[in-house]
């Protein structure tokens, strides 16, 4: 499951947890495999309903969440 995590100072993580089926807000912190940091932007062309890509790019690539104005990023490498 991905969640994302929206600090007040602005900054974005992108969370990937093991459970799946999730519904809603059921988020439980010690299933996280992984927190990712997320570059953000707020200047871009409106995005009315939610997208996720995966752009991969070599041995990894990219996760974007695009919504409204806001683009965010989170670079990953596959080990």
């Amino acid at each position: 499951t991905l969640f994302t995590q929206l600090e007040a100072n602005g900054k974005w993580e992108l969370i990937v947890n093991k459970q799946t089926k999730q519904w809603g807000t059921a988020y439980d912190k010690a299933q996280d495999l992984v927190r990712i940091p997320m570059t953000v932007t707020d200047k871009n062309a409106v995005v009315e309903k939610m997208e996720i890509q995966v752009k991969p790019a070599g041995k990894g690539g990219e996760i974007i969440v695009m919504w409204d104005t806001y683009k965010a990023v989170a670079a990953f490498t596959v080990k």
